[in-house]
Parts: structure tokens; sequence; C-alpha cells
């Protein structure tokens, strides 16, 4: 038993001083480094997340193309997160926005059945999220981070990428939530239908952005396209996927008042956006 505390301390510290810090870079900077990809629908109006699918008429045809999805690392992905990563990959102000959103934004629903995608070792959850939830299940790539996350009252270790199913039955959920990994995801479209498949009727999907990423795995077009448009490449995928309403989208972040964009871009440390879609059922 102490052996076993002592790796698991052991790959804490490895995690949060080695991986997180090296491979987590902040947006900020790094998309202007790639030449800017154009996209069909995109309302070059909007000037703030609020107004990226306000009212928004998505194209007939989809934007998207195949090497939108590619990415520079296309190597196996469990190799990628074998190293748990016990760190937030956001600012820490950030993290308190979401959870603060969630806090109102789960009592929506009585007694509410969540999962949370892309997963780890914390899905940010409100602290007394086990008083008013139901069952809550984290699914993501490394078994150890899971093993800790003490916001799940379960885990399934899964990567999406080499299959995008989804292992519930339908109507599974309430909510399913997904913070600042839809940029990694390579087949998001079969992903945001399966998450329709699983969510009750009334349910809604959750999926909070960022402008922080791991660049050598996220996709091709995240790295070309701005914070603003970001939101509404996301809106886009449930619009695809079918089977959602109309999505929306809120920026969360603290600070707003006081910080400010350039371009698309938000200058915002702790920046972070959430787009939500109720699924059509």
């Amino acid at each position: 038993l102490f052996a076993d505390e002592r790796r698991l301390r052991r790959l804490m510290l490895r995690g949060a001083l080695v991986a997180c810090a090296a491979s987590s870079v902040s947006g900020l900077n790094l998309f202007s480094q790639f030449m800017p990809r154009s996209l069909a629908g995109f309302p070059a109006q909007a000037k703030s997340v609020d107004q990226v699918l306000n009212k928004l008429e998505f194209p007939k045809e989809s934007p998207f193309d195949p090497q939108d999805f590619s990415r520079q690392d296309e190597s196996i992905d469990t190799q990628f997160y074998d190293t748990p990563r016990f760190c937030f990959h956001v600012d820490d102000q950030a993290v308190a926005a979401l959870t603060q959103y969630y806090s109102k934004a789960f009592r929506e629903w009585h007694n509410p059945a969540i999962l949370d995608i892309c997963a780890s070792h914390v899905s940010h959850f409100p602290e007394d999220i086990a008083d008013y939830a139901g069952r809550r299940v984290a699914l993501g790539m490394n078994k150890l981070e899971l093993s800790q996350n003490k916001q799940v009252s379960d885990y399934v270790v899964k990567d999406l990428n080499t299959d995008p199913s989804l292992p519930f039955e339908d109507n599974s959920f309430d909510i399913v939530t997904n913070v600042v990994s839809i940029d990694y995801l390579t087949q998001p479209l079969r992903i945001c239908k399966e998450v329709a498949r699983v969510l009750k009727p009334g349910g809604a999907a959750i999926f909070a952005l960022s402008n922080r990423c791991f660049p050598t795995k996220a996709v091709n077009i995240w790295l070309k396209t701005n914070d603003l448009e970001h939101v509404y490449i996301v809106g886009s995928y449930f619009h695809f996927a079918g089977g959602f309403k109309p999505p929306s989208a809120v920026e969360v972040s603290p600070n707003q008042g006081i910080t400010p964009w350039a371009g698309g871009s938000s200058q915002n440390n702790a920046y972070l956006a959430v787009v939500k879609a109720t699924v059509d059922k």
C-alpha cells in the first residue's frame, strides 16, 4: 500500500511539473502562427462569443473537409496520454468560472445523470455535486487520472479517436460535458451524433472552450482559426451532426469588461466560452 502511494505521488509530481507545463500552450500567440482558414457561414459581424451563434443560419453544406481534422502528431493517442497530468489545463480563474457556471446550469435538471467526456482527474463540477446529481461518469484516456476523479461515481477508459462510439445505452444521461478537449477529437461530428444518442429527451451537451491547447494534438482547423471561430466550429459540429436544437454560446471568463479582444482572439489568460446544445427528442 505504501509503495503504491509513493508511486502515485511521484506520478502526480511528474505530471504537474513536466507534462502540463511543457505541453499546454496558451492560444494568445499560438493561433496567429498558422495560415488562417476561412469558414463558410461564419458571421463576420460577430464581435463577442454570444453573438456568434445567435440566430445564425448555417450553410447548407458542412464547412469541413478531411484535412481539417489532421494533426501534427498522428501517433496513437494512448502514447501521448500515457503519462498522467495531475493539473489544470487552463487558468485557475477559468476553472472557477466554469464551476460557477455548472453550479447553476446543472440545477436545471432534477437529479441529473452526467457524462464527462475527454475527462481526467477532475471534472470541475461543484463541490456539492453529489448532493443533487445522480449517476456521474468520466470517460477519458488515462486510467490513473480517472481513478483519482472524486467528482464522479464511475469512469471508463476509452480513446474516442480510435472508436468514436460511446459505450452507453440510448437516453442514458441528462448532461454531457466536455472541458477544453473538443479540439483534440478527429471525428467530432460522429461523436456529437453519439452524444445526441445517449442524451435523454430534454438533455443537453455543454462544451467548454479555452484559448490553450496541446498544439501537436489539436486538429488542423483549430490551429488556423481564432476564438470566435472556435465557437462557430463547435456550434457547427452540433448542427451538422443532427439531433440537436440550435446551439448557443456564452463567455464565462472573469474580467471580461476589462480584457480586450484582438480581432476574434481574446487576450484574457482566463478566457473560457461555453457552447450548449439541447438534444432534439
